[in-house]
């Protein structure tokens, strides 16, 4: 997804890792269940290209450059800050994993989810932005990174492009650039990796 798509596609994945914590570590109350979007099936790698992920902080930025009440994102987020953490997919993937780590500590069972639980429930995901970009800072995906690696999640790589826009990521998709070379590495990079950790496990599988 781009901006805004990228915004939603990563608050749908999220939301379905939400949902298999639940399942997985049976915590029957979590924050914010009401914008479920079902399950997600045969999602094997994530794409975000210049994203506002952090809601309240892509708020102020643009109450900064005086286009906070034109822009619909503050009615769409629900007005308060509260909300906008609520719909903010790192945030919101965050205070999940607190939710799991308090309830089970309260059963008296190890809280933390592990790196390795992380990594089965989350796909390779890349974060792809633009340094010029204007309109959605770079920061915005620097943050996400950040806060999704504080979860645990070790396959977030982050690509930015010097010299490239908000735009200027998605026009180089159809017609060439930066932004195009640096997705299929990516995917290739992927797949590659897939390929490899197939053939070794069908190699043990062997010796066994």
């Amino acid at each position: 997804g781009h901006s805004s798509g990228a915004h939603t596609a990563m608050y749908m994945l999220v939301d379905h890792v939400i949902q298999q914590l639940a399942e997985k570590y049976q915590t029957n109350k979590q924050p914010r269940q009401n914008h479920a979007m079902g399950p997600l099936q045969n999602v094997d790698s994530f794409l975000g290209l210049s994203g506002p992920y952090d809601i309240s902080h892509h708020f102020d930025y643009e109450a900064a450059r005086g286009v906070e009440e034109l822009s619909p994102m503050k009615a769409v987020n629900g007005y308060t800050r509260e909300n906008f953490k609520i719909n903010s997919p790192a945030q919101r993937l965050q205070a999940a994993l607190a939710h799991v780590h308090s309830s089970r500590t309260s059963r008296d069972q190890t809280g933390t989810v592990s790196t390795a639980a992380m990594d089965d429930l989350i796909p390779p995901m890349a974060l792809i932005h633009g340094i010029c970009d204007e309109t959605v800072p770079f920061t915005s995906t620097a943050e996400a990174a950040r806060v999704l690696r504080s979860c645990g999640i070790t396959h977030c790589d982050e690509i930015y492009l010097a010299e490239t826009g908000h735009q200027d990521v998605v026009i180089q998709l159809m017609m060439g650039g930066p932004s195009l070379d640096e997705t299929f590495a990516w995917i290739k990079r992927i797949d590659e990796k897939s390929l490899l950790s197939s053939t070794t496990q069908i190699h043990i599988q062997s010796k066994l």
